[in-house]
């Protein structure tokens, strides 16, 4: 099925609808739906969008800072230079998805499902994962330093090459996992389960097991 182009106008009117709907506790407007859309270059940012359905569909170059996203379908959605930081991320659906050179400092992403995303190049300063679904991921090369991983699952994932500096992943499951040449200096990896885990190549230097 075709996506639906959404100009800029067309997205201004949704969100008008979204904030009615918001508003009056959905007895007017509408939910916003931007399911198999195309929506390019459109500042969100700050908008509340909890539980917004917007799986399937291109949002190259928007910008969703400081946006309240908790419970959003954004599963099988391609991200090209989005911009998420400090957006909160909180239990949603990015499965599937496909983020290049995106950023998500500081964002609040704990127990989001990413299982099966492709991310590249893209950066998570300080963002937490905690009890995040990673598994099957591919997220090599990007930056993921000072990150709270506590509790996350990275069955199958590959982070090679990526940079966990100073992190938290106390607790969380790297089972499978490819972890080679991944810089985890000063990282808490206490209680981590690393059952057949790659970390060939991986720097450790200062990393707390115990």
């Amino acid at each position: 099925m075709p996506k639906r182009v959404l100009s800029h106008r067309q997205v201004n009117n949704i969100m008008v609808s979204h904030s009615i709907w918001q508003g009056t506790e959905g007895k007017r407007g509408k939910l916003a739906n931007f399911n198999n859309a195309v929506v390019l270059d459109y500042d969100f940012s700050g908008s509340t969008m909890a539980g917004v359905d917007l799986s399937g569909s291109d949002f190259s170059g928007v910008d969703f800072s400081a946006a309240d996203m908790t419970g959003a379908n954004l599963s099988m959605s391609v991200f090209d230079r989005t911009n998420f930081s400090r957006s909160k991320l909180v239990l949603c659906n990015l499965s599937g998805g496909k983020i290049i050179y995106g950023s998500f400092d500081l964002a609040n992403m704990e127990a989001a499902d990413l299982s099966g995303a492709i991310v590249t190049s893209s950066n998570f300063r300080g963002t937490n994962f905690q009890d995040a679904n990673l598994q099957g991921s591919l997220m090599p090369c990007s930056n993921f330093r000072e990150a709270s991983f506590a509790g996350a699952i990275f069955l199958n994932a590959d982070l090679h090459g990526a940079f966990i500096q100073d992190a938290d992943l106390s607790g969380a499951d790297l089972s499978l996992a490819a972890f080679s040449d991944v810089d985890l200096t000063r990282s808490d990896l206490r209680g981590v389960k690393l059952n057949r885990t790659n970390l060939s190549g991986a720097t450790l230097t200062n990393a707390v097991f115990v």
